[in-house]
């Protein structure tokens, strides 16, 4: 019985993305790991999960287009949820493609686009203002901009961990995956939209453990693997601080405020788009863990 449970754990673990969002850490991903199992037992494939993640967005966007609120709360909740199963299914299982991996990316992309675009035309046609469809442009930017964002803090975070690896790990296994990359989709990549990699560069750096000589107190330099142990003790976190301004915590938003049937008021587009104000505290936090970092050794 405790070799079964162990192995339930592991297999949960294996399942979890290494710096995953933290919303889906604490809530989707022990949630939906009975899911997984079934999945994996029945012998269903990542994609099939996909999809029914995606058919879950189009029966939600029916729900909210039709005023139904709380059904469409339900399935943008099951779309998620199902989008969680999959990625987890396919590490389990060792089950990837780069069909799989597009398809997966281009599901999220557009079961997002077609709920807010169902939400914004029901309150269009409900309350009569043009104004609804300039919220929309401004939710799917704001949307969109922290995915990118807690993207291109993970792959930065990735490339100073692995320091001379991340070149090799690159050319080896996401080379031809270079649409997915493009749109952030693959967190280990360094395709990224520029814009955003840049500005992520400048407010979110972190320490280059590969080509600084550190040395601890007693002046003993560090080894590669020493260097790399404490760049990860003392950064990992951060990725997943960052990960608040990612879709799983705004689509979380949305979905609580339609059971609450705040969607008149449009206050769903006022948290979505105020959400990545969220950068301004957790830059704070980000400069405060490198100067505690720097503080603590010798950088020669």
């Amino acid at each position: 019985m405790k070799a079964k449970f162990e192995t339930l754990i592991q297999d949960f673990e294996k399942g979890i993305k290494p710096q995953g969002e933290i919303i889906n850490n604490i809530l989707y991903r022990p949630l939906s790991y009975p899911m997984v199992l079934l999945s994996a037992k029945l012998k269903l494939t990542p994609n099939f999960i996909t999809f029914i993640s995606l058919l879950s967005s189009i029966i939600s966007a029916i729900f909210f287009g039709f005023g139904r609120v709380y059904l469409g709360a339900l399935f943008f909740f099951l779309r998620h949820y199902f989008d969680c199963v999959d990625g987890a299914l396919a590490r389990m299982t060792n089950n990837f493609s780069k069909f799989g991996a597009m398809f997966d990316a281009i599901g999220d992309g557009v079961g997002v686009f077609v709920v807010m675009v169902a939400i914004t035309i029901e309150q269009y046609l409900r309350l009569g203002t043009s104004f609804v469809f300039i919220y929309l442009g401004l939710a799917l930017l704001s949307n969109f901009f922290g995915l990118f964002y807690h993207n291109s803090v993970k792959s930065r975070y990735f490339k100073h961990l692995r320091a001379g690896q991340q070149s090799e790990k690159i050319s080896s296994k996401t080379k031809h995956n270079s649409l997915v990359n493009f749109f952030g989709f693959d967190s280990e990549s360094e395709v990224k939209l520029k814009f955003i990699e840049n500005f992520v560069k400048k407010i979110a750096p972190f320490p280059n453990i590969e080509k600084s000589m550190i040395r601890i107190f007693d002046n003993q330099e560090m080894t590669m693997e020493e260097k790399q142990k404490l760049f990860k003790e003392s950064f990992s976190f951060l990725p997943l601080l960052w990960s608040i301004m990612a879709g799983a915590s705004q689509i979380t938003a949305i979905t609580t405020v339609a059971l609450f049937n705040r969607l008149d008021d449009l206050l769903w587009i006022v948290l979505i788009i105020g959400w990545n104000l969220l950068a301004f505290p957790l830059s704070l936090i980000h400069y405060y863990a490198i100067k505690r970092f720097n503080a603590k050794i010798v950088i020669s």
